[in-house]
C-alpha cells in the first residue's frame, strides 16, 4: 500500500505526473508570507512531493520533511540526493512522527502538515509540535466533512511491508491484550 502510494507522490516530485492543485494552493498562500528565503518544515511529507511546488516559487528554501513512511522517505532522499531542485537550496526527509518531532523550539520559519492531522489519535499533540517548531506561522490542510469517522485499525506482524517497520508489531496470537484490545493500532479516516 505505502509503496504503491508513496511511489506516486515520487513520481510528482520527478515531474512525471503534474504537481497536485492543492500543493499549488499552498504555495499560493506561502508566497504571500514569505520574503527572500525561509526554512520550512513539512510533517507527514511522503516523499517530499511538495518540493516541486516549492521550488516553483522562485525562493531560496531550505526545507526539511518527516514522515512514518520508511520507503517514501529514503526513496525521496534518494530522488533528492541525485537532483537538484530549482529554488531548493537545502532538502532531506527524515523518519518522525508529527506527535514528537526532533527539533528544538523555533527551529523553522514555518511548518506545514497537509492532510495529516485526520489520520492521527492525538492531533493536539501534532499541533503542538508544529507550533514548537516554528518562529512564524503554522499552514494545516485538513479533508473533514458533515461526517468523518476516525477508525482505529488493528495491526500485526504481517502489516509490516506496509511501512511500519518502526512499531514493535505483535505477533498474532498477541495481537489482542488481556482486555480485548488490539495492541497495535494505526488511525484511518472515513469521510
Amino acid at each position: 500500500v505505502f509503496e504503491t502510494y508513496s511511489s506516486h507522490n515520487l513520481r510528482r516530485l520527478s515531474g512525471e505526473l503534474p504537481e497536485k492543485e492543492s500543493s499549488k494552493a499552498v504555495c499560493k498562500i506561502l508566497s504571500e508570507r514569505i520574503r527572500g528565503s525561509a526554512r520550512i518544515l513539512e510533517v507527514g511529507s511522503s516523499s517530499g512531493h511538495l518540493l516541486r511546488s516549492l521550488g516553483a516559487m522562485g525562493l531560496e528554501i531550505q526545507y526539511v520533511g518527516v514522515d512514518i513512511d520508511n520507503y517514501a522517505v529514503s526513496k525521496g532522499n534518494e530522488f533528492i540526493s541525485k537532483n537538484s531542485i530549482h529554488g531548493i537550496s537545502h532538502a532531506e526527509l527524515l523518519l518522525s512522527g508529527a506527535e514528537e518531532l526532533p527539533f528544538s523550539d523555533k527551529s523553522f520559519d514555518i511548518c506545514i502538515s497537509l492532510n495529516v492531522l485526520e489520520h492521527l489519535k492525538e492531533p493536539r499533540k501534532a499541533i503542538a509540535e508544529l507550533i514548537r517548531c516554528s518562529k512564524e506561522f503554522i499552514l494545516i490542510r485538513t479533508l473533514i466533512s458533515d461526517q468523518t469517522f476516525i477508525v482505529q485499525e488493528a495491526r500485526n506482524r504481517n502489516h509490516q511491508e506496509l511501512g511500519y517497520e518502526h512499531l514493535e508489531l505483535p505477533t498474532p496470537l498477541e495481537e489482542i491484550d488481556e482486555e480485548g484490545n488490539p495492541r497495535v493500532t494505526i488511525y484511518q479516516n472515513v469521510y
